[in-house]
């Protein structure tokens, strides 16, 4: 009887309730809101085993009605939906079609079947929401892509490691904080879950920032979380183990790896992979398919401006690594037809110790493209000295170099 509990409560002897007067009036509460939550998801399952998809959908009308991105704006579901899943994977509730509760509520909320497109794109995401999102997709048969934009880390992105999306095509994740450990969890995904993935998206993160220097300045907004300024040590190790694991894998065509602030080093670990993997047609922006080909005359990357970014999103640049990349495959497959390069507004010179070495290889390479009118690397970032006296001991002698915009 409700007066045997009460007593019991305001005695202290069942914790899971809680109780406060005021105004004369008893209230009484769970101790902690994970308990209510548990008991509605745990209700929430026993209504889908009594009433199916019917109530499933009736619960998608009252959680997110106008669309997925409700299930972020209105978070107090989110701890929820978690627990539904787990509660109906660990019971093996399944619908009248055999598919598993779980998966057939995130696959409802998201309206994936209601679209061609079979997608999961959310933004705003961080490490305190992204386990709903995985729970709701986590053995998706029919979801091809996933996007997740925000301030999502390395251990946020640790989740995708127990991912299973057998139809998962396209992986977008920009804009986001993964670092090397994220790189790793990211490698793992592609070696075990055994999706057909075409194309990898990580723009704009962190992917091979390591610890910071000892006399690093305070994040500012001229060196933000990026490694920019040569604030932090470089760490390649799960640049290396998300190379290796696309490498290995069959379906792979497009990766990119822009805004990232690679060091000159990432780049002939880039470039080893490309030109290992023939069925490769597009990294970090590059057309590595029509560069094999040949008959390119035109070689354009321009950004507006590096460091004027987007929605506070750092642009798509290619940083000394990536443009080590690039010189690196114009190296494999040299382009005789070449009449302009335009690395504009690119961060060339980020990893300022490896500047020069990178001018260099740029020279040799203009003095080797006899066609070449036009080469275009305007942009704020100082490359140093040295770097433009290398660069210019190679152009000058160029018989056919019309224009060269610097600055």
């Amino acid at each position: 009887h409700w007066s045997d509990i009460e007593e019991l409560v305001k005695k202290g002897r069942l914790p899971v309730l809680t109780w406060f007067a005021e105004d004369g009036e008893d209230t009484f509460r769970f101790s902690h809101l994970t308990f209510q939550e548990f008991l509605c998801a745990e209700q929430c399952l026993l209504l889908s085993l009594q009433r199916g998809e019917r109530f499933v959908a009736e619960l998608r009308e009252l959680v997110c009605p106008r669309g997925p991105e409700e299930i972020i704006d209105r978070g107090w579901w989110q701890q929820t939906i978690q627990m539904y899943y787990d509660l109906a994977t660990n019971a093996g509730a399944r619908t009248s079609a055999g598919k598993c509760l779980g998966t057939a509520l995130g696959e409802s909320f998201l309206r994936l079947e209601e679209y061609e497109m079979k997608e999961c794109c959310f933004e705003r995401v961080d490490d305190k929401n992204i386990l709903t999102i995985m729970s709701m997709i986590q053995k998706s048969t029919i979801l091809n892509t996933l996007a997740l934009q925000g301030r999502v880390t390395s251990q946020g992105i640790s989740t995708i490691r127990t991912l299973r999306t057998c139809a998962l095509q396209r992986l977008c994740l920009q804009h986001n904080c993964i670092g090397p450990e994220g790189c790793m969890s990211v490698a793992h995904f592609i070696e075990t879950s055994g999706a057909p993935l075409e194309e990898l998206d990580l723009v704009g993160n962190i992917i091979c920032q390591g610890s910071p220097r000892p006399d690093a300045p305070p994040e500012s907004t001229r060196n933000p979380r990026t490694g920019y300024y040569a604030a932090h040590l470089y760490d390649l190790h799960g640049l290396q183990a998300l190379l290796a694991a696309m490498r290995q894998h069959p379906t792979m065509r497009i990766f990119d790896l822009r805004g990232n602030f690679l060091p000159l080093a990432a780049g002939p670990l880039l470039a080893e992979m490309a030109l290992a993997s023939p069925g490769l047609k597009e990294a970090c922006g590059i057309p590595l398919e029509a560069l094999q080909t040949g008959g390119i005359t035109e070689l354009v990357f321009r950004c507006e401006n590096v460091l004027v970014t987007r929605g506070g999103r750092v642009e798509s640049f290619l940083s000394t690594g990536g443009a080590e990349f690039l010189l690196e495959i114009l190296l494999a497959h040299p382009l005789t037809e070449l009449s302009e390069l335009t690395l504009a507004n690119q961060a060339l010179a980020s990893d300022a110790e490896g500047a020069v070495e990178l001018f260099e290889k740029l020279g040799r390479i203009v003095a080797n493209s006899k066609k070449m009118r036009k080469l275009d690397l305007r942009g704020f970032w100082d490359s140093g000295a040295e770097a433009g006296m290398v660069l210019g001991r190679h152009l000058r002698s160029h018989g056919e170099l019309e224009e060269v915009q610097l600055g």
